[in-house]
């Protein structure tokens, strides 16, 4: 961390009552001569004032506001993870949230009020959003900040009348005391004569220290420092021995190549022979290959060479760019082109090889089933994580339902889930650290209890979707007619569902105003709502869907001919989405030939062949026969009544009073 420093002035005398005096402390004070006394206004009072404002860079990617930093600590939500910001250090954790997707939307949100903290150190409240967005929009920075090199506080100036009598002796501990001395000093009728108490060390960026003596040595170091710890440096200060120590630490993770996710299931292991073996998640043999580090005028490099596969990619000389015990970023060298980017996450054997992002998103899909040691070994029952930071906790004996809030949290000591959650439950209501996460299992711990979580993704609404309901009627002057509403979904099981019908789309979600299920339409055609939900279920886990009521003129029926032209039209086939109330041929596709033939294609590309024939006969409409179908095919073969003819979709009816529904598909 860069340090801030505190400079030496000229003060007016009421202003020394504001800092501590420690006369008694300093023993060794001699008056002072003509050059060691800080005047108001010189440069060397400006140099000092530089190294004493707040640096609002420091924490940029919380506000991106240089005229200002964020008062610690502060909570925040970072993609929908809780973050609590306890030191400048845990800055870090945000970069680990924004770096673990390439190509998501990264936002952070706070938890107000927040404290704001200008450049002069004046604290002002911000109570939202809105607030902070404009105070950021109109601060103004301050361009004599100087972050290079500060003091080593405590530091103290001896405070002379203008016959340099010691007055007093003001100590100095912060970066806010010495801006305020300096300050004050300019508000000051009769000036106080001051100098700084010598030797005094400096801090500069990188933590060296240097000691001075006296003024004109300060003047040089505060000087000299200035623009020697560029923040724009495009390549890190690593050492090259921890860095090998660092990457034989465990193996790493190809967070992403160029921005890009395409490598991400690959890991890397560094052998101490100088061996370097890559591999995915999914792959049983490793890509092989050698690597070194060697330090250059750019940095540390790290050289990747013999890949047996990915050489062109992975292979080449990579400077590192940014350098931690976990995490390195790299820009590749020597390439002629564009430089290639990379980025490396250490994984242990006891870090779950996942990020919070991807924890919370896999929480929210399906259930999770669980058990706990905290009560006995036992199922502790069915959670329901939602994405509005609810739970609903299903009883796995009695299937009562609990409702209480979670949450997942980054911290310096790994991913938390939060539970909170009432009686039966409290017992889970603490923070748990994720030690597994695979898609489906999930296992936390907190001290001696632990509980698993185990993916259950079947959800019976799933089934349901927008569909119609088509009636043929034969008198469809007002095309009103009765419909069954239970007819809509004949194809979706219905034992663990709740399904309603109406008219609008507020009274779906709210279950309220349902209609009967033997229905006359009002309109012709008209949407009505279906709300399904889980049978039994208090919590809101329910789908709308719209379904259409559609009544048919059937009064007039199609020729042979025209049954003809529909079924063998060009580039077009039929498909039985319904025969005798099952959807199970659905997967099949009859071609209707013009010589007779019938062709059958099922879902594997299978062919089967049978013929088809129509006829038509006085009274009693037009009748598709079909024969010589075998095996699973033969319910389709006999003679087939038209009972509705259209150019998309065929009902026909047999004797022994059997539905056959095609619809068309054209290519």
């Amino acid at each position: 961390m860069k340090k801030k420093f505190e400079n030496i002035l000229l003060l007016a005398f009421f202003a020394l009552f504001t800092f501590s005096s420690c006369q008694d402390e300093i023993t060794d004070i001699t008056q002072p001569d003509e050059e060691q006394v800080i005047v108001a206004e010189s440069p060397l009072a400006t140099m000092m004032r530089s190294t004493s404002t707040n640096d609002g860079t420091m924490d940029n990617i919380l506000d991106d506001a240089d005229c200002m930093s964020i008062n610690l600590p502060v909570t925040i939500v970072v993609n929908s993870i809780n973050i609590t910001i306890n030191t400048p250090e845990d800055l870090e954790l945000i970069v680990d949230i924004f770096e673990e997707f390439s190509d998501d939307d990264d936002d952070i949100e706070f938890i107000f009020p927040i404290t704001i903290i200008l450049n002069d150190h004046t604290e002002i409240v911000i109570q939202d959003q809105n607030e902070l967005a404009e105070f950021i929009e109109s601060c103004e920075d301050v361009d004599d900040h100087n972050n290079c090199v500060g003091f080593k506080y405590p530091i103290s100036f001896s405070i002379f009348d203008s016959e340099f009598h010691l007055l007093n002796t003001v100590v100095i501990e912060t970066d806010r005391q010495l801006y305020h001395f300096l300050d004050r000093i300019e508000d000051v009728e009769e000036a106080i004569l001051a100098s700084l108490n010598f030797p005094v060390n400096m801090v500069y960026a990188n933590g060296d220290i240097i000691e001075v003596n006296d003024n004109q040595e300060l003047a040089r170091v505060i000087n000299e420092a200035e623009g020697m710890c560029d923040d724009d440096d495009d390549y890190a200060d690593c050492d090259i021995d921890d860095v090998d120590d660092y990457l034989m630490e465990c193996h790493w993770n190809i967070h992403y190549y160029n921005d890009s996710d395409n490598y991400r299931p690959y890991n890397m292991t560094f052998l101490e022979s100088g061996e370097v073996n890559i591999i995915s998640d999914l792959a049983t043999v490793a890509i092989t290959g050698n690597w070194n580090t060697s330090e250059t005028d750019d940095g540390v490099v790290l050289s990747i060479t013999e890949l047996t596969q990915f050489g062109e990619i992975l292979g080449g000389d990579w400077v590192i760019v940014d350098c931690d015990d976990d995490r390195f970023k790299f820009v590749k060298i020597n390439t002629g082109a564009e430089n290639s980017r990379m980025l490396i996450k250490r994984r242990c054997s006891d870090e779950p090889d996942c990020g919070p992002q991807e924890i919370r998103m896999n929480l929210v899909e399906c259930y999770w089933y669980s058990g706990s040691n905290i009560n006995g070994n036992n199922q502790l029952g069915k959670f329901h994580f939602r994405a509005d930071g609810t739970v609903v906790v299903v009883n796995a004996e009695n299937n009562v339902e609990v409702s209480g809030t979670w949450e997942i949290a980054l911290t310096d000591y790994g991913i938390k889930l939060i539970l909170d959650l009432p009686e039966p439950y409290n017992m889970l209501s603490r923070y748990w650290k994720v030690i597994e996460c695979d898609d489906d299992r999930i296992k936390v711990i907190h001290e001696e209890f632990f509980i698993v979580f185990e993916k259950e993704c079947y959800n019976p609404i799933d089934c349901f979707e927008t569909t119609e309901l088509i009636l043929c009627d034969d008198d469809t002057i007002d095309g009103l007619t009765e419909f069954n509403l239970e007819n809509v979904y004949l194809e979706c099981p219905q034992d663990n569902v709740d399904v309603s019908y109406h008219l609008n789309e507020a009274d779906a979600n709210s279950a309220i105003n349902a209609l009967a299920f033997n229905y006359t339409n009002i309109t012709n055609p008209q949407i009505i709502y279906s709300r399904i939900s889980i049978a039994g279920s208090n919590t809101p886990n329910y789908e709308i869907f719209e379904v259409e009521l559609y009544v048919e003129n059937c009064s007039e029926t199609c020729t042979e001919e025209d049954v003809d032209s529909f079924l063998m039209e060009a580039e077009c086939h039929w498909v039985p989405v319904v025969i005798n109330g099952s959807d199970d041929f659905g997967a099949y596709d009859f071609y209707f030939n013009d010589d007779q033939d019938l062709v059958i294609i099922d879902g594997d590309g299978e062919e089967i062949f049978g013929t088809w024939s129509t006829s038509g006969t006085t009274g009693e409409g037009v009748v598709v026969s079909i024969s010589q179908i075998d095996g699973v095919l033969q319910p389709f073969n006999g003679d087939w009544v038209v009972e509705e003819c259209g150019a998309e979709r065929m009902v026909f009816v047999n004797n022994n009073d059997l539905e056959l529904v095609l619809e068309r598909e054209c290519q």
